[in-house]
């Protein structure tokens, strides 16, 4: 496994935000919950699998909220 240092801002989304990781993956972060995140690791932009997989405890996926958030840049 190699560490992945160099990053920059890429681009706001609706949910979260994404950072292009050593000129050519994207880092992706969204907001499900107060408490849950997604984070996505593209490999030069593209999920690697056909299919993925979620843990949802308690509680069916479809009722998170994704709560909005507010992204500062500095």
């Amino acid at each position: 496994m190699k560490a992945l240092r160099n990053w920059q801002f890429s681009e706001r989304t609706a949910t979260g935000f994404r950072l292009e990781v050593e000129n050519r993956h994207s880092l992706q972060i969204s907001v499900l919950e107060n408490a849950l995140l997604r984070v996505s690791l593209l490999k030069d932009g593209v999920y690697r699998l056909a299919r993925t997989w979620a843990i949802a405890p308690e509680e069916d996926a479809r009722n998170l909220t994704c709560p909005l958030r507010t992204i500062q840049s500095s």
